[in-house]
């Protein structure tokens, strides 16, 4: 329009005093706190700016302000709505022109907080874990005996998944108490009160095992510890004091033992002195452990000494294959067996680790040729039980080369 008039009003307009409010949080935990940040345009600068009745500097990015307590009766109902917040503020310019401005903000109870895994304790350290997706946390500790937290925050970013936080930098051998709460925004830490926090579960970081001792029979050696009852795992390694054969470890778990400072060796050697090793974790340094020593006593007359080793291995050959198969001396047995083939010609064996169905077959063998085959249990004693087989002819329409030969291109490990 060409009307003057209209366009001094379209002015005016534009340099009236205008102030816009926004939230940084779309929900809002009850008791914690937003950040409110604001935009002044128009009128006559400079601006007095009060927040919630508060004088504010008007150059500042934002301010804090709480969402607001729930009510009585919100508190009473979890299924009753609450009330937003509403934030008020008001802009005064230089010659005294006023504006105000509103923002409801939704607010919403505290989050639950996580269900905590049994904690995991080393010599310095304790974590724990929990199930969740994306979102944060916050931890705190303090030692059981005295008064100040100290705190946490944690963040994870992903899909349902375990989430692993812990504390380090403790006390050994010291008991310690420590709870988690699950947040919305990170700025909740800021509200601790406002948060649900899950019952405080006590730790005890590990400790040298201390009062190792030993019961034996002529095949048996009982061992047995002073409990640490927030250690999980205890590892209990007895190999022969001289050195010969293989060591064997049981892992304790607490979490699932019956007794959970004892283990029982069995199927020993009569009149043997074995080495006992008993360890617990150390935070990524050398384990705390304890080392003993202890001998089995003479066998009864009527005793017979356990089968050991591959029980009724049997070996089959064709042109340019070999299939070994054997019985465990235990049934459901779960430990380790590794298979050798070794040639005159080879300046290694083949070597395979085998678990559990007993049975390995090895191909592209060279016809007409003999092997060795040893199987060994990778038990206590290593027992080894070998055979000689040898592959048989070639059938006649078989031009292909053979796939297996002392330019091999397996790396066997040695023995």
């Amino acid at each position: 329009s060409s009307d003057p008039r209209l366009w001094l009003a379209l002015i005016e307009w534009r340099q009236r005093l205008r102030i816009e409010l926004e939230s940084s949080r779309e929900l809002c935990t009850a008791g914690t706190l937003t950040e409110v940040s604001w935009e002044i345009s128009g009128g006559k600068p400079p601006y007095a700016l009060s927040v919630e009745g508060s004088p504010v500097d008007v150059s500042a990015d934002n301010i804090r302000i709480n969402c607001g307590a729930l009510s009585a009766a919100e508190t009473a109902d979890e299924e009753a709505a609450l009330a937003a917040k509403r934030v008020t503020a008001v802009v005064t310019d230089a010659r005294g022109v006023r504006r105000e401005a509103a923002l409801d903000v939704a607010r919403a109870r505290a989050l639950p907080p996580p269900e905590l895994r049994t904690p995991v304790v080393q010599r310095t350290l304790v974590s724990t874990s929990w199930v969740a997706g994306s979102g944060w946390w916050l931890m705190r500790w303090r030692a059981a005996t005295g008064s100040d937290w100290t705190y946490k925050l944690i963040g994870s970013i992903g899909q349902l998944e375990i989430v692993i936080a812990g504390f380090s930098g403790l006390d050994e051998g010291a008991s310690y108490v420590f709870a988690v709460a699950s947040l919305r925004d990170p700025i909740e830490q800021s509200t601790l009160d406002a948060l649900i926090w899950s019952g405080n579960l006590e730790a005890t970081t590990a400790t040298t095992p201390t009062g190792v001792r030993t019961t034996s029979t002529h095949d048996t050696i009982i061992v047995s510890w002073d409990d640490q009852p927030s250690v999980n795992f205890v590892a209990v390694d007895l190999i022969r004091a001289d050195g010969a054969g293989r060591s064997r470890r049981v892992i304790m778990r607490h979490h699932n033992a019956v007794v959970t400072n004892q283990v029982t060796h069995i199927d020993l050697e009569p009149e043997t002195e074995y080495e006992i090793d008993v360890s617990v974790h150390g935070d990524g340094e050398a384990q705390l452990s304890t080392t003993i020593r202890a001998t089995t006593v003479a066998a009864p007359t009527d005793w017979q000494p356990p089968a050991r080793g591959a029980q009724n291995l049997s070996v089959t050959a064709t042109h340019d294959t070999i299939t070994a198969t054997w019985d465990a001396p235990i049934p459901n047995t779960r430990d380790r067996w590794i298979v050798y083939v070794e040639h005159s010609s080879w300046g290694r064996p083949y070597s395979r680790w085998v678990s559990a169905p007993l049975t390995f077959t090895l191909e592209g063998l060279t016809p007409e040729t003999a092997y060795t085959v040893a199987v060994a249990h990778l038990d206590l004693y290593g027992v080894e039980v070998s055979t000689t087989v040898t592959t048989a002819a070639a059938p006649v329409q078989s031009q292909s080369p053979p796939r297996y030969s002392g330019t091999k291109r397996y790396a066997p490990s040695p023995r």
